[in-house]
């Protein structure tokens, strides 16, 4: 089952929309050639960074899950700190699926 997710930045620089473009761009090249990396973006929140996104995505309903479940779901989505890259935050799909797997009984 898959589902969409759309996302809508609003309030970029130029430098940051191709930033971001050049990141994206980077994450399907990764699915189109079979390979596994961490990619990285650098949001400079206390610079210049600080669009405004606005994100869509399925009813939980759809995902089986109640708001609750979904948050945290999400939140097991984050990356040990030993494993993050200096001072940033690191997200991974298994994490997630290792959250369902342990919690399957709550889900």
């Amino acid at each position: 089952m898959s589902f969409d997710l759309n996302v809508l930045f609003q309030k970029l620089t130029k430098d940051q929309l191709i930033a971001l473009v050049a990141f994206f761009r980077h994450m399907s090249h990764c699915d189109q050639i079979g390979t596994s990396r961490h990619i990285s973006f650098f949001v400079d929140g206390d610079g210049d960074f600080h669009p405004i996104i606005e994100m869509t995505y399925p009813a939980l309903g759809e995902f089986g899950l109640t708001e609750e479940q979904f948050e945290h779901a999400v939140k097991a989505a984050r990356l040990p700190s030993i494993i993050r890259i200096g001072h940033g935050d690191g997200f991974d799909v298994d994490n997630v699926k290792r959250f369902y797997q342990a919690n399957t009984d709550n889900l």
